[in-house]
């Protein structure tokens, strides 16, 4: 007789190392962003599809306990529930860097941050803070599953001539599209010029104003807090749709004009990492180290 072979569980509980690996990759900036941008496509094309009324069915599907005021659609679920994760986690990082970062001298923003209640400030003898160790279960949750399911049924929109009609005529959506893709770049490029014109701080001189440009630009990409604001601020269904519309489409030319920004910023480093590490005479020192001028410092300072 021949042995059965051994059926393998499917979606079961991963081996150790597996898991710690996604975990750590989730923590990343990166993969998380990929992660939201993957469901926000995902709501896009699936909201534009022949499949689109399965969509608008699963999202306005209603759960909960309506004694208690939570019989919610699954779309509220993801905003009102899921969403507060996110928040958590930022909030804990922005409480850090008021307390132990970059951030701890602005009295005015600390006074604010003093409702949020998780410490993170080590004690003798802990590895970590209440808040890293907190920030640090809850972030792969955050960005791999939380984020997501809010921008799958959030960014689900119909795009059609009269929705991108809309966007550019009616002034709530115009607004938002301005918003994003001029008045990010106002707000975070001005500030950041008269932070070092005005106070003692200055921009690191590894970067150039060109750069900070190009990040203001790119912080035009509005998912999360964008949509999230739209849907509370304008509770009628039509106009929401077209303020979702706004955002999708100033965030897809944020990302546009600072690919554009950061492109040309990174073929300059390139011309200047590729002329650092010359070695013409292939003697492994790059022949920046080698100049009559710079040979001494750069070799024995």
């Amino acid at each position: 007789m021949t042995r059965e072979r051994a059926r393998k569980t499917v979606f079961g509980v991963l081996p150790w190392p597996e898991r710690q690996a996604i975990a750590e990759a989730l923590r990343t900036e990166t993969v998380g962003g990929l992660v939201l941008l993957a469901a926000a496509v995902l709501a896009l094309v699936w909201a534009n599809s022949p499949w689109s009324g399965a969509y608008e069915s699963i999202r306005d599907f209603h759960f909960g306990i309506p004694a208690l005021g939570l019989d919610l659609s699954v779309g509220h679920w993801t905003a009102d529930g899921l969403l507060a994760v996110f928040f958590l986690v930022a909030g804990i990082e922005l409480k850090r860097e008021l307390v132990v970062g970059e951030l701890r001298t602005p009295a005015t923003v600390a006074g604010v941050a003093m409702g949020l209640i998780l410490r993170t400030t080590r004690d003798e003898g802990e590895p970590t803070s209440p808040g890293g160790r907190v920030a640090h279960l809850v972030h792969p949750f955050s960005a791999g599953i939380a984020v997501p399911l809010f921008a799958l049924f959030a960014a689900g929109v119909s795009v059609s001539g009269e929705a991108l009609g809309h966007v550019f005529t009616d002034p709530e959506p115009l607004a938002v599209l301005i918003g994003l893709v001029v008045g990010k770049v106002l707000g975070i490029f001005l500030g950041t010029y008269l932070a070092a014109r005005f106070t003692r701080a200055e921009l690191n001189p590894d970067l150039a104003w060109a750069d900070v440009l190009g990040l203001a630009t790119l912080a035009g990409i509005g998912f999360t807090v964008a949509l999230l604001i739209g849907e509370l601020a304008f509770p009628d269904p039509a106009e929401a749709e077209h303020v979702k519309a706004a955002v999708l489409v100033g965030s897809l030319l944020a990302a546009a004009l600072a690919a554009v920004l950061l492109r040309r910023r990174n073929l300059v480093y390139k011309r200047l990492w590729e002329e650092e590490e010359r070695d013409e005479d292939a003697d492994g020192i790059p022949d920046i180290y080698q100049t009559v001028a710079g040979r001494a410092d750069r070799l024995d300072g």
